[in-house]
C-alpha cells in the first residue's frame, strides 16, 4: 500500500487551489497502472472536511508546465 501526500498541480482548469484530490490510479510515463477504488480511499474521503475528487495521477521525472508537454 502506498499513500502519496503533498502538493501537486493540475493542468485542468476544473481544479482550483485548495481542492482535495485522491488518486484513483497513478501512472509513470507510458506505463499504465490502475486499480479499483479501495477501502482506504473511501476511508480518507469520508473523513475529509471537504469533498474529495477522485482523479488519475501521472508522475514524471521533470516539471510539466503546459498541457502540450507530457512525460512520454
Amino acid at each position: 500500500h502506498v499513500l502519496i501526500m503533498g502538493l501537486c498541480g493540475s493542468l485542468s482548469p476544473s481544479y482550483r487551489v485548495g481542492d482535495i484530490v485522491i488518486y484513483q490510479a497513478c501512472g509513470y510515463g507510458n506505463e499504465k497502472i490502475s486499480w479499483r477504488e479501495c477501502e482506504f480511499n473511501t476511508f480518507i474521503d469520508k473523513r475529509s472536511p471537504k469533498k474529495a475528487k477522485f482523479v488519475k495521477g501521472l508522475t514524471c521525472d521533470r516539471l510539466i508546465g503546459s498541457a502540450q508537454e507530457n512525460c512520454i
